[in-house]
């Protein structure tokens, strides 16, 4: 019997989501785990980027896992609310549990 191990079943279960991240390098990194359902904020500004995001799907915030990356998730996650766009918060963190990050 093949059993996933927890950064398999983590990506399987990102494949449901589009992915926020917060440069190229992060969307780059994410491609290389064959995820590509991902928008990166650089050069805009937060607001500008939430307001631009379809409403339809549902998203994984996974900016850097640091205090200023923290910070940054926090106000994704209060304007997403504002605009009524569907997130996840629960899986950020098990991503960065399970992938050992901040």
């Amino acid at each position: 019997m093949f059993i996933l191990h927890d950064s398999e079943r983590l990506l399987e279960r990102l494949l449901d989501f589009s992915i926020i991240v917060e440069g190229k390098k992060d969307k780059e990194a994410l491609r290389k785990m064959n995820l590509f359902d991902v928008f990166d904020i650089s050069g805009r500004s937060i607001e500008t980027f939430i307001e631009g995001l379809p409403k339809e799907k549902k998203y994984v915030v996974l900016t850097d896992f640091d205090k200023e990356g923290k910070k940054l998730a926090s106000t994704i996650f209060e304007l997403m609310s504002k605009n009524k766009i569907k997130f996840n918060k629960n899986l950020r963190n098990l991503f960065r549990s399970v992938f050992r990050v901040g």
